[in-house]
Formats: structure tokens, sequence, C-alpha cells
């Protein structure tokens, strides 16, 4: 059987007028011309498929990545060499961004790069993969093993990236942003995932027992453009922030920060404000859309056991809501999201 490698493909087609009187071998010539023009085009599409590469990585991989049986066992050096429109498949097992303690190190996922894990490694079909029976685990604990003092300071980053990149099938622990740094930055900021200025698709993900200053999680922010990353069925858990965002810290600075989120957890998550979410405006915009979220069991020192939204006005920063629920969240001073109106349904958090 070949070996594939396909993520998120769009399938061209004949028109169908021209299936037909294939059919009944009725074809004029006009029609001959647009089959020529569509031929070309499919040999073109076919020439860039052919371009972009695909990459296999298993932990015990000692091969150059080009197929399961040659999987590359070094991920950081297959993203390193990777580049649009490239697709990687990982395998279960444990994958860390740097050997030699270098805490600076993360993954660094690319533009239009998609990333795939939950694979056993003989698959041939992205959807015969099996998320929860073969865990690929993106860690950060780089050093000793029995302490956080010295892991990554971030796990996975991304940088002007498009919603054509794509993150899905990983779970994400053991980052630690703790640099003492006022400056944003993934030394302080977002112990899973920091975004800067980036629009990434992530799916299907499990961000757990990360800590930063702020965003234990995750870290979007919108530096001086837009940052509107889309995250569907993902799980924020056991993450803590020193300061702002135990999940996710959404930070608008002086550009538009939009994340829209569907279908994720949060689920006992620490901060000093903003256990679950904490959204906050500078300059710019912050407005976070969640669909079909829940939050249980989250705390906040401060406030916001669930989330805490900050804007300078309601028009600037906003946090919008519609089929999601709150339970067991609490803080020791504020509103909670526990409370009538906002427990469940829809409405905003402008507070």
């Amino acid at each position: 059987m070949p070996q594939l490698c396909l993520g998120d493909q769009a399938h061209l087609k004949f028109p169908y007028f021209i299936l037909t009187d294939f059919k009944t071998h009725r074809v004029n010539q006009f029609q001959s011309t647009v089959i020529a023009l569509w031929l070309l085009l499919l040999f073109s599409v076919s020439l860039e498929a052919q371009s972009d590469r695909c990459f296999f990585i298993k932990p015990e991989g000692r091969g150059d990545g080009s197929s399961w049986a040659n999987a590359s066992g070094d991920l950081p050096a297959a993203l390193e060499k990777s580049s649009s429109g490239d697709v990687v498949w990982v395998a279960a097992g444990k994958y860390l961004p740097s050997v030699k303690g270098d805490r600076l190190a993360s993954f660094v996922i690319r533009e239009g790069v998609q990333l795939y894990g939950g694979f056993a490694g003989y698959e041939t079909q992205l959807k015969a993969r099996n998320i929860s029976k073969n865990p690929a685990v993106l860690s950060g604990n780089i050093g000793d093993i029995n302490s956080a003092a010295d892991n990554s300071y971030t796990v996975v980053r991304f940088h002007s990236t498009s919603p054509t990149t794509i993150l899905d099938g990983f779970r994400i622990c053991d980052g630690r942003a703790n640099g003492q740094t006022e400056e944003v930055g993934p030394s302080s900021c977002g112990g899973g995932i920091f975004l800067d200025a980036a629009s990434p698709t992530i799916r299907n993900c499990v961000l757990k027992e990360n800590i930063a200053l702020h965003g234990g999680g995750m870290y979007v922010y919108a530096s001086r453009t837009k940052s509107a990353p889309s995250l569907q069925s993902c799980t924020f858990q056991n993450n803590r922030a020193e300061l702002y965002g135990g999940g996710i810290c959404n930070d608008g600075g002086q550009g538009d920060c939009a994340p829209v989120l569907a279908g994720c957890r949060f689920i006992n998550n620490q901060a000093l404000y903003g256990a679950g979410i904490n959204n906050q405006v500078r300059v710019g915009s912050c407005i976070v859309r969640l669909h079909d979220c829940h939050f249980r069991g989250n705390f906040a020192d401060l406030r916001g056991g669930a989330i805490l939204n900050k804007p300078t006005d309601s028009d600037q920063g906003k946090v919008l809501f519609e089929a999601c629920s709150f339970s067991g969240n609490t803080s020791t001073i504020g509103r909670e999201a526990d409370e009538k109106p906002y427990k469940s349904g829809r409405g905003a958090l402008v507070f």
C-alpha cells in the first residue's frame, strides 16, 4: 500500500456537464477547450502538491522521516526543515524541544505547516489515527525530570501564522514560563503555547500542568496586528498563572486579539486573576468568542474564578459566549460567571 501523508485537502472535480458529455461521447469544441484547461489546472495542482513534503516522526526513529519505516525521531529538526504546505505526522510518545537543556527552545510551528499527532505509526490515512489511544506528548521537561525549575519556558510557539497552520492531536505539558520580566514574551508568557500575531487552527489538544507568569496554558498576543486563533475541542487542565490567565491570557496589545473557542473545557486552572481565561485590553481590542465551552473547578486568588474581562470600555474588550456552562469556579473577590445571568446559555461578560 502506498505511503500517504495528507492534511486538510481541497478536492477538485470535473464540472458535471463535462462528465456527462464524456459518458455520452458528445464533446463540442468549447467543451474540449474547457477540458484542456481543466486538465492543465489539475496537472499544475498535482505538481504543487508534489512539492509539499511529508515527515513521519517516531520516538525511536533514526531515519530521514520520509516514511513510517524510515521515520525520524527528531521533531524539532523536522519542524525546522518544514515550510508552508508540509505535513508532519507524529506517532505516540514523548517529545522534547531540546535535548541540551535549552530553556529558550520550543516547538516552533511555521506558517502553513500542518502538525498531527495520535498515530500508532503505520497509518496511511489521517482518519485512521486514534488520538486517545496513541497520545503524542510535547513536553517541556527537558532537564531534571523530577524538577520543573529547568523546564522549557514555552513548549510550542506560533509567530505570524494563518489558519492554514494546524496543530491537531497533542498533549502539551510541563512548560514553565517563570522568567522575571515585564516584557511580553515566551520566557514569562504562555507555558504551554505562546502566540504572537498568529491565527493558527488548534484542535483536539490537551494543555495540562503548564505554569507561567501570564497565561499558564496559553498566551495570545495581538502585538500591533491581529491574533485570532481558532481552538476546537481543546482542554485546559491544571495550568497555573502567577498573575493573569491560568488557562489562557488574551492580550490585545495595540492590535486586534480575537480568539474563537468551540467545544473547549477549562478544568482546575488557577491564577491570581482570571483562572480560566483572562481577557485584557491595552490600546487595541480583545473580543473572545466561546461556543459550547465549559468551565469547572477553576480558582482565582483574587478575581475571576472562570473568566476575568478587563476592558477599557465594552466595545474594546468583551467575552461573548453561547451554549456554555460554569460550575464550581471560585475566587475571593468579585463576581463570578457561576452567578446569574452568566451561569449558562448565552451572553456577554464585560465586567
